[in-house]
């Protein structure tokens, strides 16, 4: 092994034991099987993924369809527009996109009924 693949490898071994690990993945083992790596960070992301795009997942609700979307790419698949990031951008500058009116939600405006009152009328 290359002085700076050790040193590399030296820094990822340091790394996951500063941070008690980051992933499932052992470095230790790693250097003995380095044909398991990609596999093993695979299965780790895979285990964090849904998580963190549980908190990445914006509801959107647009108010000419009465309808609540889990995500602006569901939204803007199901109603033809062409670019997601256009209509969040759309959708941040209150501005209407092809038509439609959005408004971003959270949990607690839907558990109040909260979709079409209490300011969430586009302006």
């Amino acid at each position: 092994m290359s002085e700076k693949k050790k040193k590399l490898l030296e820094k990822a071994i340091a790394d996951f034991h500063k941070h008690g690990g980051g992933t499932e993945v052992d470095p230790h083992y790693v250097m003995k099987n380095p044909e398991d790596l990609k596999d093993q960070l695979q299965a780790s992301f895979d285990s964090i993924f849904p998580e963190l795009m549980k908190k990445i997942r914006k509801k959107i609700y647009c108010f000419e369809t009465d309808t609540v979307y889990k995500s602006i790419k569901d939204a803007a698949k199901e109603l033809g527009i062409g670019s997601p990031s256009n209509l969040a951008r759309y959708t941040r500058q209150g501005k209407p996109t092809k038509g439609f009116h959005f408004k971003f939600i959270e949990d607690k405006d839907m558990t109040n009924n909260n979709l079409t009152g209490g300011g969430l009328l586009p302006s």
